[in-house]
C-alpha cells in the first residue's frame, strides 16, 4: 500500500507539488514571525493607554501569536523534510544495479 503511494507520488510528481507546497507555508510562517513584531509595534506606537495621572502604561506584547508561527513553520518544515526523506531518500538497498556475469566456459 504504502510502495503503490510512493510510486504515484514520485511518478505524477504530487510527492514534489506537496513538498514544495510545505516549504512554502513554512517560510510564510516564519515571515510571519519577522512581520508580526513589526506591525504590533508600529500599531500600539502613540496609541499606549494611559492611566489616571496621564503616564503611560506598558502593554505587553501578545507572545501567543508568535508562538503559534513558531510551531506552524516547524511543523511544515518537518513534513517537508519527512516527505522528501521518504520519497528521495532511497537506501542502498533501493537501488537495483545489473552487473553482467562473465560464464567461465
Amino acid at each position: 500500500m504504502l510502495a503503490r503511494l510512493k510510486r504515484i507520488l514520485l511518478t505524477q510528481y504530487i510527492g514534489a507539488i506537496v513538498t514544495a507546497c510545505m516549504a512554502a507555508q513554512g517560510l510564510l510562517a516564519i515571515i510571519a514571525m519577522i512581520v508580526w513584531p513589526l506591525t504590533w509595534a508600529l500599531s500600539i506606537r502613540g496609541q499606549a493607554p494611559v492611566d489616571i495621572l496621564g503616564h503611560p502604561q506598558p502593554t505587553a506584547f501578545p507572545w501567543d501569536q508568535e508562538i503559534v508561527d513558531f510551531v506552524n513553520a516547524a511543523l511544515n518544515f518537518a513534513v517537508a523534510f519527512a516527505l522528501v526523506r521518504w520519497l528521495y531518500g532511497g537506501t542502498a538497498n533501493d537501488v537495483v544495479t545489473s552487473v553482467p556475469t562473465t560464464d567461465p566456459t
